[in-house]
């Protein structure tokens, strides 16, 4: 092999491997962000099960 051929192949593995690090990274926080935002709007509708009865009496 040439140098110019392991420079290449050295600069492919690495971009390769770079962007398979990125991509699960971004992978793990938008996985993180939608749990987060389910349990939030979870959260959300057990409270508003709560007060929302007391606003509908106050209504008339």
């Amino acid at each position: 092999m040439s140098t110019g051929a392991v420079w290449q192949h050295a600069l492919t593995t690495g971009v390769s491997t770079a962007a398979g690090v990125v991509a699960v990274v971004l992978a793990w926080h938008f996985a993180v962000r939608r749990i987060a935002a389910r349990r939030r709007l979870a959260e959300w509708e057990r409270e508003w099960a709560r007060t929302g009865p007391k606003w509908r009496r106050h209504t008339a």
